[in-house]
């Protein structure tokens, strides 16, 4: 849920499957290539895992094959698919490579004179080109710390800037 909308609710009547199938087993008609949904919070759809639950099958993860998979990612292979009514104001799935993001934000970074130290605090949604193709992009090359605020308030704003130190708004 976020500012109202009950996006599991949503996912639920797009892929009804999603409200009776176990993680893992989705089988949705309309969306055949999908094979997990990951809520963070608490899962309400019978198909959905806990953010948890995939962090810590990360860990279990051999890292010899964690290299290999990192090593077989190509610069043209998909690194988004951000949504966005862009000037048209009728959504569409906008799909990010992973060069063109890498390097796009890199060059952010280096106009904006980033370093290891920056602290980057951020109030948008992750979902938007801004947050996700920009500045997460330019902190990520340059090594800096993304300090998120997950939804802005003016006064929490200011204490958590001060409170995290950051130093990029």
């Amino acid at each position: 849920r976020f500012l109202g909308a009950d996006y599991q609710a949503m996912l639920g009547e797009i892929i009804p499957e999603a409200t009776r199938r176990p993680p893992g087993r989705i089988g949705a008609r309309r969306l055949p290539a999908l094979r997990e949904l990951i809520v963070l919070g608490q899962p309400a759809l019978a198909a959905a895992r806990p953010f948890h639950a995939l962090m810590a099958r990360g860990r279990r993860l051999d890292p010899a094959a964690v290299r290999a998979a990192s090593a077989a990612v190509q610069p043209t292979d998909l690194l988004y698919v951000l949504y966005t009514s862009g000037s048209t104001a009728r959504p569409k799935g906008v799909t990010l490579a992973h060069a063109a993001c890498l390097e796009n934000g890199f060059h952010i970074g280096e106009c904006q004179h980033l370093t290891s130290t920056d602290r980057l605090w951020l109030a948008v949604p992750l979902c938007w080109s801004f947050a996700a193709a920009n500045a997460l992009m330019a902190l990520l090359t340059h090594g800096g710390t993304v300090v998120l605020q997950e939804r802005f308030d003016a006064e929490a704003a200011v204490r958590l800037i001060a409170a995290e130190r950051c130093t990029v708004y």
